[in-house]
């Protein structure tokens, strides 16, 4: 089966297998303090758990209005005022196969109702895209609440959207037909190849018949400028972290990892295989102490000294623009205290303000 890139996991060029959810973690939240790193480089000191203030600087519980306060509250607030409705609380959007919602942990409010096939975010242009049935259809944030908007119609089922301006895959990366959608240089919708193979032509034809509807929106999104975005950790090749399993030549991916903010942990690649898609899987080790940790295991992770090799998730990790919160596969964690997405089977988007992303690959 080929990988699919929505699912925030590890493992297969393209998309990992979702991970088994966990249970919440209830631990009582520390009095607020500047971010730091304990003994271990400690992440629960790095992402403290925010409280709502007054102006006083009172700190107060964030409410919870019912379903239809909510409701009410999107028919009258524009979307762009989804910080706002949120408060302190770092806001997170996530989708599911029956609609997009945005949460803050406490509360949840839906953005689409609508069975959505794929969804990506676009934080620099603020957007979030989706597939329903037989369009591709547009979110933007920017915009007043109302209908989304239609990019695309006669949109084939399963397939496969490339934003080739704003870098993202609705889809599977690894497919042999898809349609390639750039908006900066003459709105172009083209039929494309991922790789040299022989072309299903009645899947070419169907693709063919695809339109591009709101072309003077797709216009507008070219000359938007782009939100300045924290750059992901560099990728770096690791000195000194265990690498029982990944000792050839063969491998050169091992031991490729991403240092963790404000913290020694590294993120990196303990396994990598190839065949007809490559797979591979990481642990964390903390460069001060030599400890190792199953990233799963996140955000208070288990250390081992006898530096055990684990094969865990190797994200992406979205983090928020406060360094507050994160997500930990379907957890949405702020300090030590996690609480599960919202909804059956749902996943992260990333914070409406996101922060750095943390991936391991090779």
């Amino acid at each position: 089966m080929a990988c699919s890139v929505i699912a925030s996991v590890s493992g297969c060029r393209g998309q990992p297998p979702a991970p088994e959810a966990q249970p919440d973690i209830e631990v009582p939240e520390p009095a607020p303090k500047p971010a730091t790193a304990d003994e271990t480089g400690g992440l629960a000191d790095a992402i403290e758990a925010p409280t709502g203030e007054t102006e006083a600087g009172a700190s107060e519980p964030i409410a919870e209005p019912a379903a239809a306060e909510l409701a009410a509250e999107l028919a009258a607030e524009p979307t762009a005022d989804l910080a706002d409705w949120s408060g302190d609380a770092p806001a997170l959007i996530t989708w599911s196969e029956t609609g997009i919602s945005v949460t803050d942990g406490k509360r949840e409010r839906s953005l689409v109702e609508a069975p959505i096939e794929t969804a990506r975010y676009d934080p620099a242009r603020r957007v979030i895209w989706y597939h329903e049935g037989k369009q591709l259809r547009a979110l933007d944030l920017l915009r007043p609440p109302g209908k989304p908007i239609v990019v695309l119609d006669k949109v084939p089922p399963d397939t496969t959207v490339y934003l080739a301006d704003g870098g993202v895959w609705l889809g599977e990366q690894r497919v042999p037909e898809y349609l390639d959608l750039r908006w900066a240089a003459g709105l172009k919708l083209e039929l494309a190849l991922t790789f040299d193979e022989v072309m299903n032509e009645a899947l070419a034809d169907a693709l063919r018949g695809a339109t591009i509807v709101d072309r003077s929106w797709l216009e507008a999104l070219a000359k938007r400028e782009l939100r300045t975005l924290p750059k992901p950790a560099k990728t770096e090749h690791l000195t000194g972290a265990p690498l029982e399993h990944c000792t050839t030549e063969d491998e050169p991916a091992c031991g490729v990892g991403v240092a963790w903010p404000k913290s020694t942990w590294k993120l990196y690649v303990t396994a990598f295989d190839c065949g007809d898609y490559c797979h591979w899987s990481c642990g964390l080790w903390d460069s001060k102490t030599g400890h190792t940790a199953d990233p799963d295991t996140l955000p208070t992770p288990t250390w081992d000294p006898e530096q055990a090799v684990y094969a865990g998730t190797c994200g992406p990790f979205y983090t928020d623009a406060s360094g507050s919160a994160m997500v930990v596969g379907d957890q949405l964690c702020r300090g030590k205290r996690c609480s599960p997405l919202p909804g059956s089977g749902s996943y992260a988007l990333g914070f409406l303000d996101p922060g750095p992303t943390i991936e391991a690959h090779p």
